[in-house]
């Protein structure tokens, strides 16, 4: 990347900060998802990890067998 492009995205990061708010991260903790697959199987084993409480808020889940496993874990989980 250039040095206009990096001069680019800094000025869009800077004014994205002035309009939203931000959680600083590090970012080795950060890990891409690249599929959808790949992001349910990081939710399921969030699920089966919980300890007291899974709270899932979704406007759509979908209706394949992946999606259905995702509502029944929870349901059926035996917190520690």
């Amino acid at each position: 990347m250039g040095p206009g492009m990096e001069k680019m995205g800094k000025q869009l990061l800077l004014g994205m900060a002035t309009h939203a708010r931000a959680i600083p991260v590090k970012g080795e903790s950060i890990e891409v998802l690249e599929t959808p697959s790949q992001f349910y199987d990081v939710l399921l084993q969030g699920v089966r990890n919980a300890r007291s409480r899974v709270m899932i808020a979704s406007l759509y889940i979908g209706t394949g067998t992946l999606e259905q496993e995702l509502i029944r874990l929870p349901r059926t989980h035996h917190f520690r």
